[in-house]
């Protein structure tokens, strides 16, 4: 930078001038390629996460709610063409959408009011129970579509990671019917 610097001051400051463009379109270059790598890293890190939940999955789920496309669409605040797309496979389902899917699906299918919370069901020691949100907020057959349960003495880092265990799990299977 230095020897660059004093070339353009013995050039004259027209030449400096247009070195100081130069720099400036090299800095918004070299801007531009961070973005597109950190843009291209990100897209690879979330094609390997993925989503949980499939195009068939979420076929049979609108259709045992007897919701048409668009109806769907409109309760997960999507256009039609993005229902489209989510079951011919064209596009991921987004960990919202099917959080939100799943939330409907389970309040279709009645609930026994004598069921017991998770924390029951799963042997939770008050310790964990402290630190896990369904129990806070007595969720406990929701615990699968809280955020930041504290199930089995571990917190998820994200919904796909919560939603392996989840389906797994006696709790949730007892609010999701069995069509999945």
């Amino acid at each position: 930078m230095w020897l660059l610097g004093t070339t353009m001051w013995l050039l004259g400051t027209t030449m400096w001038q247009e070195y100081h463009f130069v720099v400036f379109y090299v800095n918004r270059l070299f801007f531009s390629m961070y973005i597109v790598i950190f843009i291209d890293i990100y897209c690879d890190i979330f094609e390997m996460i993925g989503n949980y939940m499939d195009n068939k999955e979420f076929s049979l789920i609108r259709h045992y709610l007897g919701k048409t496309q668009k109806q769907i669409a409109l309760l997960l605040c999507v256009s039609t063409k993005a229902i489209q797309s989510f079951e011919e496979g064209w596009r991921n389902i987004p960990a919202y959408a099917e959080k939100q899917l799943l939330f409907l699906l389970s309040l279709k299918r009645s609930t026994d009011e004598k069921t017991e919370p998770c924390w029951e069901i799963r042997n939770c020691s008050i310790e964990w129970r402290e630190n896990c949100s369904a129990w806070e907020f007595k969720a406990g057959h929701f615990c699968w579509f809280i955020n930041g349960t504290f199930c089995q003495g571990e917190w998820k880092k994200n919904w796909e990671q919560k939603m392996i265990g989840c389906r797994q799990c006696e709790v949730f299977q007892s609010m999701i019917p069995s069509l999945i």
